[in-house]
């Protein structure tokens, strides 16, 4: 029996003491686990480019060996069809999936468990594959140059920046801002309390105090791209903890 698979960016976080390294930390300990060869390579790899090199190797392998990590070595029809089957899938969607990725989710599917990773890449599997998230990915959404002037107090982005700068991003911040309330990595409380409280204040159209929260199409039409963008961003800022505290 297997809990959890491990993706290399796992172990290699465990190993350099990175942010959610406590978080694999505590899944080593309390569960069975299972890394695949291919990934096991990239851990490998990681370690021999530091100095100390094939030392640390040693010492990290004897630490994996007494948590119980068990190396899977095997690569059989089905998980090489599994595998390019994923490649597959992600040059369709004209997305990227490393050939390593494939393989730990391989092995997740034939385990029917969870892969403990970081990689942004498997936010877009998220819905097909048991995905355990030790630290929040960095987020695919790749921001626009106004939102990081924006980030930078450079410039300001409210509801009358104009619109021709906001609609070819506006679509991704939803897709983005779903994913993180799904994931749990915003507080929907807070995010709706930001949210709202944007277009609350806006000019009442009839249709904001009725306007459900499902981040799909519907929300897209509702509103101004401008109005929008500043509503998910006060949410966003909001649910990551950066607002006043709620009752």
């Amino acid at each position: 029996m297997v809990d959890y698979i491990l993706d290399a960016c796992s172990l290699i976080a465990f190993f350099r003491g990175e942010k959610g390294s406590d978080c694999v930390a505590e899944i080593l300990v309390n569960n069975d686990c299972a890394i695949h060869a291919v990934n096991w390579c990239e851990v490998l790899y990681d370690l021999m480019k530091s100095q100390e090199g094939e030392s640390k190797v040693q010492e990290f392998s004897d630490d994996l060996r007494k948590c119980g990590v068990n190396i899977y070595e095997t690569v059989d029809g089905d998980m090489c069809k599994e595998v390019a089957c994923l490649k597959a899938k992600f040059f369709e969607r004209k997305e990227t999936l490393a050939f390593a990725d494939c393989f730990a989710l391989a092995l997740s599917k034939r385990f029917d468990a969870p892969l403990v990773t970081s990689d942004k890449e498997m936010i877009s599997v998220w819905d097909e594959y048991k995905i355990h998230f030790f630290r929040p990915p960095k987020l695919w959404f790749t921001p626009h140059p106004m939102i990081k002037k924006a980030m930078n107090g450079e410039i300001k982005i409210d509801r009358y920046t104009s619109e021709s700068d906001i609609v070819p991003i506006v679509n991704r911040l939803i897709q983005e801002t779903a994913w993180l309330l799904k994931a749990s990595f915003l507080d929907r409380r807070r995010f709706e309390a930001g949210f709202y409280a944007v277009l609350e204040d806006s000019p009442d159209d009839g249709r904001s105090k009725t306007l459900s929260l499902n981040m799909g199409a519907e929300l897209a039409e509702l509103h101004n791209p401008s109005l929008l963008m500043e509503a998910l961003l006060a949410g966003i800022l909001a649910g990551a903890g950066y607002g006043p505290k709620l009752d």
